[in-house]
């Protein structure tokens, strides 16, 4: 027995659509208020290059994969698996090279926590960027 949905437009009547028009437009001039929420927490770090893989985790999300000059933020979570590596720039040009088999965070734009792995760092004249390990 085959059932079939039908669908019919209904029409709002003209006060709903003035309402509806009114919360768009209230969303709409919110819009830089967000930006300006995103803009006080600049980005401490972007993905210089992905060598067979990166997983980037932000704070309270899932994991994802890495992109070429994605921008990263304070706790934000970098794990390479077997075979992958990657390569970090700091916005203070500090450069942390990733091996595989590595876990690390990113506390601040001058302090990354290793969980896990191998790293290089290689500082930029006149920069402070501390690598802190577990151990």
């Amino acid at each position: 027995m085959a059932m079939s949905v039908r669908r019919t437009a209904r029409r709002l009547p003209a006060s709903r659509l003035a309402t509806a028009i009114a919360i768009a437009a209230l969303a709409l001039s919110l819009l830089p208020e967000i930006g300006a929420t995103a803009a006080r927490s600049p980005s401490i770090a972007s993905i210089r290059y992905i060598y067979h893989g990166l997983t980037v985790q932000p704070p309270h999300a899932g994991p994802r994969p890495g992109r070429v000059r994605q921008s990263l933020f304070a706790s934000y979570y970098l794990q390479t698996l077997a075979q992958q590596k990657a390569s970090l720039t700091f916005a203070d040009r500090t450069v942390l090279h990733m091996n595989q088999r590595t876990d690390v965070v990113l506390k601040s734009p001058h302090l990354t926590v290793l969980k896990s792995g191998e790293v290089e760092e290689l500082d930029a004249p006149g920069t402070n960027h501390e690598i802190q390990t577990d151990a």
